[in-house]
């Protein structure tokens, strides 16, 4: 087979990959597999030096990459990437520099990663090498969607990718590249609130595409007029769907609300960000339909502070507007939400308007909440003044004219403006009489001279006092103080003191007393007023840290006892915290004697050291 003739039946040989199922892509591999004498089974470095000494080693790369494509799309990635990584160094070392399909999958590799930048140097470096106007197309579109995650302007690239559409006239291959771009004006349209259009332009045509599911993304979305849950038509078209769709079961399962553990291993965090956002959404407009355990579960697992440099600008945008939402309700962990939100969410480029407008939202209702009348009224101002508030596809207008009565709702947003108002109505309703209970920050607001104690023991107690009445001696300290052994001896005063501390702040409306191990709540709770009750996901903690004194227990002290041996992820889920910093608890409780690691690497098990305390109890 002449030079020639071999370099043609590669390029229809990546052409099927592009454009078809990877099954297509496996017979014209293993016939060139045939033809240049390369073994079925690449797995080491031996099998690939000889390979790449032969005359015809650039033909030959271009085909081990080929291999490598194919063996990722039929589900072993791992494989894929180890083999990537060594066709890599071992070109490099043979000199072979030229190979326009080696830097078109790393680039495709490095943008599934999420990893922009170095996907971008990818893609140019491979346009550059292009030795056919359907190389060039193929690498110039990815240039685009990478300037388009990293913010940057996309118009000069867009008209180059255009003229090379022109060029290559109709057929398969261009028509694949039209529908990528559709995504990209699709998320051009999302990003200016222009919903209307969006949706009309997802319907066009019947191909299951990258478009079409995000068009079906966005129409869960429960602010804007076009809002309507996937169909099981449409859930059940994935089932079905070319297998070119990236992620096509995690993305079914984000659209169903669904939790798979395969999904956690999906490397693009876009994917992570587009699901938690929905999900947070979902749980907004009916915390019946997404469960918050759920959405904890997700944050749990994905990490989205080290992932954070590997987000598009939207990415940033869509969390810190999700974290806004979900601080609204939380308020215990709405300073460390911020404060991850504002990591993920440090803008490399212009605020899109969309994003702008539904982040001042969350800032004016948190105001209100508050009872902070000069940003309330900063923030109102500056949502009137928004290019976006008088939308006929959007419905923020509605839900904070709903919130403030002043405005009949749209139907999905009447369960959460109807929780919103719960959460605000009491700072508009106390007219200088009674206190503010604020459990979730710890305080309680006087409401005639405006003063907060914080103390979270005061605010635990009149919450659990509220909610029950009658309350034994053991469940008040354990849940008051972090005590887990009463003894009446030791605790009864702090007990006491604290009940004095209750009957100075709520008056002669209640009396509180203890008898018999019991403590009780008697008379009227009309002064008294509860914020942030509901049950939002508690996002950063998988479960309830009970504070020690009036001050939060460090990571240090929460520390739990448990017999035998468990593995680090056992751990974490004990403790409630994230991976990181589990890691970072591990380490200084070995170093403290606290634990014991045994074994290494998956079978690495911890065991807890019991401690004797000066009474000579074991713990």
């Amino acid at each position: 087979m002449s030079h020639e003739t071999l370099s043609q039946q590669i390029e229809k040989a990546w052409q099927i990959r592009v454009n078809a199922s990877p099954e297509a892509a496996l017979r014209p591999l293993i016939e060139l597999k045939d033809v240049l004498s390369i073994p079925s089974r690449i797995v080491s470095r031996d099998c690939i030096v000889p390979l790449l000494k032969r005359p015809e080693a650039r033909e030959i790369l271009d085909v081990l990459v080929l291999h490598v494509s194919v063996t990722a799309l039929i589900g072993q990635p791992d494989e894929a990437m180890g083999l990537m990584k060594l066709l890599e160094s071992e070109a490099l070392i043979h000199g072979i520099t030229d190979s326009y399909f080696l830097y078109y999958e790393r680039g495709r590799i490095e943008f599934r990663s999420g990893d922009f930048t170095r996907a971008i140097e990818s893609f140019m470096r491979g346009s550059m090498i292009a030795r056919t106007q359907l190389q060039r197309l193929w690498a110039s579109v990815n240039v685009v969607f990478c300037l388009e995650n990293l913010g940057l302007p996309l118009e000069p690239t867009l008209s180059e990718v255009q003229e090379l559409i022109n060029t290559a006239g109709p057929g398969d291959l261009t028509q694949r590249v039209l529908d990528q771009l559709k995504t990209v004006e699709l998320r051009q349209l999302f990003r200016k609130g222009q919903f209307r259009n969006l949706l009309k332009l997802a319907d066009k045509g019947s191909v299951l595409d990258q478009g079409r599911y995000y068009g079906m993304w966005v129409k869960m979305l429960p602010y804007h007029k076009g809002h309507a849950l996937a169909s099981p038509e449409d859930l059940r078209s994935f089932s079905v769907a070319s297998s070119l769709l990236l992620f096509r079961s995690s993305r079914m399962r984000t659209l169903q609300g669904l939790l798979h553990p395969e999904d956690f291993e999906v490397t693009k965090p876009s994917e992570h960000v587009d699901r938690f956002y929905l999900w947070v959404w979902r749980w907004l407009q009916d915390p019946e339909a997404l469960s918050a355990e759920k959405i904890t579960a997700l944050s749990q697992k994905i990490d989205f502070a080290d992932l954070s440099h590997r987000m598009s600008v939207e990415d940033g945008q869509l969390l810190r507007n999700a974290f806004g939402w979900l601080a609204l309700f939380d308020a215990t962990s709405e300073r460390r939400l911020r404060t991850l939100a504002g990591l993920c969410g440090q803008s490399k480029g212009s605020e899109d308007s969309l994003f702008t407008l539904e982040y001042l939202v969350t800032q004016y209702l948190a105001a209100i909440r508050d009872g902070n009348r000069i940003l309330e009224s900063d923030y109102l101002t500056s949502l009137k003044a928004h290019c976006l508030w008088d939308s006929s596809d959007l419905l923020f207008n509605q839900l904070v004219q709903g919130v403030l009565g002043k405005k009949s709702l749209a139907p999905q947003l009447a369960g959460l403006v109807a929780r919103i108002r719960d959460l605000v109505a009491p700072k508009h309703s106390l007219k200088n009489r009674g206190i503010m209970v604020d459990e979730a920050l710890g305080q309680v607001i006087l409401a005639k001279s405006g003063r907060k104690v914080i103390s979270p023991s005061l605010t635990r107690a009149l919450s659990l006092l509220k909610g029950q009445q009658t309350i034994s001696n053991d469940e008040f300290v354990n849940d008051c103080f972090g005590i887990h052994t009463y003894d009446s001896t030791i605790h009864n005063g702090k007990i006491f003191n604290l009940l004095t501390r209750l009957k100075a702040l709520t008056g002669a409306d209640l009396n509180y007393r203890m008898k018999q191990g019991f403590i009780y709540a008697e008379g009227t709770w009309r002064g008294v007023h509860f914020m942030n009750r509901s049950a939002p996901p508690k996002i950063l903690t998988a479960s309830a840290v009970r504070p020690s004194e009036d001050r939060p227990m460090k990571g240090r002290n929460i520390l739990p006892a448990w017999n035998g041996l468990i593995s680090r992820l056992e751990l974490e889920n004990r403790i409630g915290r994230p991976r990181s910093t589990t890691n970072r608890l591990i380490t200084r409780w070995i170093d403290e004697g606290k634990i014991r690691k045994e074994g290494n690497s998956k079978s690495t098990r911890y065991a807890y050291i019991a401690r004797q305390d000066a009474m000579g109890a074991m713990r």
